[in-house]
């Protein structure tokens, strides 16, 4: 739950509904004397009184990027995971990963995104 306290004067803030296309700036938290109430004017111009509770900060593409990283390292590192599982496991019956079995999928999969490496 937001506090009136997290949005001063000046913050960059996005409508939790619609943040791709409601984005504005707190002007004032004292022209209301509801709690938790803020005035956003909105990029296009228009002023609003608004809960705090249906905005949060704008996030910078720093953040934004810093939380996809996070996301997509940890995807990588599952999928890292399961094939080095499928390569133990053929290679403890002496089969390999690679020639022995249908790799195709993940060979092109790596082609199609732009992969680069000596074994593709």
């Amino acid at each position: 739950m937001n506090d009136i306290n997290d949005f001063p004067q000046d913050t960059r803030v996005v409508l939790e509904q619609n943040p791709r296309n409601a984005k504005g700036i707190i002007i004032t938290n004292s022209l209301t004397s509801e709690p938790n109430m803020t005035v956003v004017e909105w990029d296009g111009g228009a002023l609003q009184k608004v809960h705090v509770n249906l905005l949060k900060k704008e996030s910078s593409l720093k953040d934004e990027f810093r939380e996809l990283k996070i996301s997509v390292d940890a995807k990588l590192k599952a999928a890292v995971d399961l094939l080095s599982a499928a390569d133990r496991e053929a290679s403890d019956k002496h089969y390999s990963l690679m020639f022995d079995f249908n790799t195709n999928e993940l060979v092109d999969l790596l082609n199609d995104i732009g992969w680069i490496s000596s074994s593709c």
